[in-house]
Parts: C-alpha cells; sequence; structure tokens
C-alpha cells in the first residue's frame, strides 16, 4: 500500500511542474498598443471541414477573417452529396474552398493537400477547426511570429461561452492545461495553431496522418526536426462536448491518442523528453493498477480512506497554487474530476487504441529519427543571407560579426548547396565537383579552388554552430527535460 501511495504523490507533486508558466520565454506576446503597421496579413486561415457541413455552421465568426480564409473540405465519405453541395454555396457566399476528394479524411490530410496545391500562397498558416474561432485580433501576432521568426506556434484555446457544468469544469481545464504552453510550446492544439507555411509543409509530409493525437505529433514533429517552436499568446474559442456522453466519447479519442504518443512511441519520446514521457506513463501505470484492485487491497478501508482524503486535500492546495493565474472555484471540485479520468480513461483509451489500430492496420509510428540538432524543412539558398527569413544567422549580426554568403562559380551551384547539415551540404559538394551542373563549368583542381572549397565548409560550420546558439529549443543530446 505504501509504494502505490507514494506513487499516487509523485504523480500529484508532478502537476506543480505549471509553476514553470510563470517564465515566459518561449511565449510570444503581442503589445495592445501595436501601431498599425505592426500588423500582418501575410496569413492565411485553413479550416479543414469533413464529416457533414454542420461543423462549420457558424462561420460567421470568421467573416472579419474571410478574405484570409481557405475552406478545406474533405467531400467524400457517406455525406460526400451534401459536402459537394455545401461547397458550392460556400463559395456563393465569398470563401474560398479546395475540396480534397477522400473517403475517411483527416485534418492534416486536408491541410497537407491545400498547401500542396499551391492554394495557400502566404507566408504564414494557421490551422483552425471549424467550430473555432480567434478573440483577438491574428495579425498583430502575426507580426510578432515574423519578428521572432518561429517556425510553428501553439496557441491559448479557451472553451467558448461554458454553460453547463460540464463545459464549466473544462473550461478550467483548459485554461489550466495551456498555462503548460508556456514550457511546452510542441503541444500543438488541434483547434488551432500557426506556423510558417514551408514548414507546416515540411512536419505534414512526414506525418503519419492518424486521427488521434493527430495534433500533438504535428509538434513532436516540429520538435524532432529540431524546428524554431514556440507559443503564440493568442486566444481562440473552441466548441467543447456539452454532457457527460460527449465529454466520454472526446476524451476516449484523445486518451487513445495519448497510448500511441506514450506507449507506442515511448523510445523517442523518452530521448527527447524522458519528464513528459514519465508522468504520464506514471499515469497509465497507475490506471492500469487501480482497475486491477492492486491499489487498494482487502482489509486496508480505512487507512486507504485516510490517506486519499489526505492526498484530495494536498491535491486541492495544488491545484491552487500551480494554476494561480487561472484560479476559479471549480478548483475544489476538479481534483475528483482529474483524478477519475486518470484513473479510468488510460484503461478506456488503450483498449480503444488496439480497436482502431486494427481496423486501420497499422500502429502510428512516428517517421522521424531521434536525432534532433539538425534541420530538415529548410529549403535550398541561394548566395547571401536574405533579411528576416527563419534561416538567416541573426546572433552572429547582432556581436557585429561579418559572415559572408557562401561563393559559388554560378547560380546553378549555389542553388545546389541546401542549408542542412555540414555533412550533407559537403557530400553535395563533393557531388557538384565529381559531375558539374549543366551550364556550369568543372571545378578547376587548382589549389585557388581548393582554397574556395575549404572556405564554402568553413561556412557551413559556421552556420550550423550559429544556428544551434540561436535555437533555444534544442539541448545538450537533443533533450527537453520537461
Amino acid at each position: 500500500m505504501s509504494w502505490t501511495i507514494a506513487l499516487l504523490g509523485l504523480l500529484l507533486a508532478a502537476d506543480l511542474q505549471n509553476l514553470l508558466s510563470w517564465w515566459h520565454g518561449w511565449t510570444i506576446r503581442a503589445s495592445w498598443l501595436a501601431r498599425p503597421d505592426e500588423r500582418s496579413a501575410d496569413f492565411t486561415l485553413v479550416v479543414p471541414v469533413y464529416g457533414h457541413p454542420r461543423y462549420f455552421a457558424e462561420r460567421e465568426r470568421l467573416a472579419r477573417y474571410r478574405a484570409n480564409t481557405l475552406v478545406a473540405l474533405g467531400v467524400g465519405g457517406p455525406h460526400a452529396r451534401e459536402l459537394r453541395v455545401f461547397a458550392d454555396e460556400l463559395e456563393a457566399e465569398g470563401w474560398r474552398v479546395h475540396r480534397v476528394e477522400s473517403t475517411q479524411p483527416s485534418p492534416p490530410e486536408l491541410v497537407l493537400s491545400a498547401l500542396e496545391s499551391g492554394s495557400v500562397t502566404t507566408t504564414f498558416v494557421l490551422r483552425m477547426d471549424a467550430d473555432t474561432y480567434p478573440l483577438e485580433d491574428v495579425g498583430k501576432f502575426i507580426h510578432q511570429m515574423l519578428e521572432a521568426q518561429a517556425d510553428i506556434c501553439s496557441v491559448k484555446v479557451e472553451v467558448a461561452r461554458p454553460r453547463t457544468v460540464v463545459e464549466r469544469i473544462q473550461a478550467l481545464e483548459y485554461r489550466m492545461a495551456m498555462l503548460s504552453r508556456n514550457f511546452r510550446p510542441w503541444l500543438t492544439s488541434g483547434a488551432c495553431f500557426a506556423a510558417r507555411s514551408e514548414a507546416l509543409t515540411t512536419i505534414l509530409r512526414r506525418h503519419s496522418l492518424w486521427f488521434p493525437g493527430e495534433d500533438v505529433e504535428t509538434g513532436r514533429i516540429a520538435h524532432g526536426l529540431g524546428m524554431r517552436v514556440r507559443h503564440l499568446d493568442l486566444r481562440v474559442a473552441t466548441a467543447a462536448p456539452e454532457t457527460w456522453r460527449g465529454l466520454y466519447r472526446q476524451r476516449r479519442l484523445w486518451w487513445a491518442g495519448g497510448f500511441r504518443h506514450i506507449v507506442v512511441n515511448v523510445d523517442k519520446n523518452a530521448w527527447h523528453m524522458p519528464g513528459w514521457t514519465a508522468y504520464y506513463l506514471g499515469l497509465v501505470t497507475a490506471g492500469v493498477l487501480w482497475k486491477t484492485g492492486h491499489l487498494v487491497q482487502p482489509g486496508s478501508g480505512p487507512s486507504a480512506a485516510r490517506a486519499l482524503l489526505a492526498l484530495f486535500a494536498l491535491y486541492v492546495l495544488v491545484t491552487f497554487v500551480a494554476n494561480w493565474p487561472v484560479r476559479s472555484p471549480w478548483m475544489v471540485a476538479y481534483p475528483l474530476y482529474a483524478f477519475a479520468q486518470a484513473l479510468a480513461m488510460p484503461t478506456v483509451g488503450a483498449v480503444y487504441f488496439c480497436v482502431l489500430a486494427v481496423r486501420q492496420r497499422r500502429l502510428g509510428r512516428y517517421r522521424f529519427g531521434y536525432r534532433r540538432w539538425w534541420r530538415l524543412a529548410a529549403p535550398p539558398r541561394s548566395a547571401g543571407y536574405p533579411r528576416n527569413s527563419p534561416y538567416e544567422i541573426p546572433a552572429l549580426r547582432r556581436l557585429g560579426v561579418m559572415v559572408p554568403p557562401p561563393r559559388s562559380r554560378c547560380s546553378a551551384h549555389a542553388e545546389s548547396r541546401s542549408y542542412t547539415r555540414p555533412r550533407l551540404a559537403l557530400r553535395e559538394e563533393t557531388r557538384s565537383r565529381a559531375a558539374p551542373s549543366a551550364g556550369c563549368p568543372p571545378p578547376s583542381t587548382s589549389g585557388h579552388a581548393t582554397r574556395e572549397a575549404s572556405v564554402r565548409h568553413d561556412l557551413d560550420v559556421i552556420d550550423f554552430v550559429a544556428y544551434v546558439a540561436n535555437n533555444s529549443t534544442c539541448g545538450w543530446g537533443g533533450r527537453r527535460w520537461i
């Protein structure tokens, strides 16, 4: 009994991690006194709609951003005829629509199709669910995201107009969960997140397209590729289940996705973020042991009741202290809600994951590697470092270091140089010397050419070191302990 109480106590103590949210080092904020020139319209709201037209019934909430909105509509499935008619209605109302023929569409598939079709021509893109709308000026935050040179950002998600008890307890849960985005910005929500168009295209091409947990997988891919992941302090409101039955069905899907992230992909998660993985593995273990009857043994009723009562009182105190910025009277009842969910839903989610895995005949494994200190997402660059580019090296420039652009004999050789690992760049350089591009003279074997190749390689090394020093999301060995 003692070790089980200790396990629950450790899990409770781990909830104090929200105290880290007082640090806003990875949070991008927009000033309320922003000037008109500190607003950017270079963004597209991509709204994936599938299943039924009713999910986009309250689209007038996005009327302000109609010119910046693209509806990625899946016109397949059992309601294909209704969806095709709905697409025509949207276009008649002035919405831009991108149709996707798919029998079982998912949000990543719809957004990726819209990006690859050329329908998105802006620098930034916000994926926003059909039942979600922004509560603040998006343009101000996009401008700040451009200044911060972020690749992908999570946002703050709130429950829209909570009325019932179920919605009010979820509203508190959402506000508490959003505090963790200040120190875990890669926990992207399917309700909304922002990203550079090129970065999001690279991410979704490596996505497993597994529906449960697909939103968090987007942030995990960005984290695994070593992109600059930040938290955008933009508030959006989304619909939440109004009944306990609807909440159960939603959380069954969420915990199935959590099982996929924590158990099926435990190797990569444990290497990149061992603290987060250990916390949720502890929740799964506690839930399974409680369901099998090992936590409360026969004859230990009074002692277990006293221990659980003490844990409940301590949990209320921890909830208030750790989540003080979003304090609410509902925090007194929240421990019971969280305790019931943590004990029941891990087992339900694991079983439901197995059902979905059998249906889809795949496990939803991550499609990125263990090393995350080099960038896969960066496109090829020509000679020079363009300003306001996420791939420039502003850290050296702020120190007054003049970094010359890569040299090349012609533009074809320059375009063949990609901003990736120095080893890849060196292999491309060696390959270009062995087989020169069309229209370019073969490199000379003189001493001058040898010195020029050495300078180009040194610049690659400088570029790599500057990127690692400037990207604060990278830790030792690619790990993030929280």
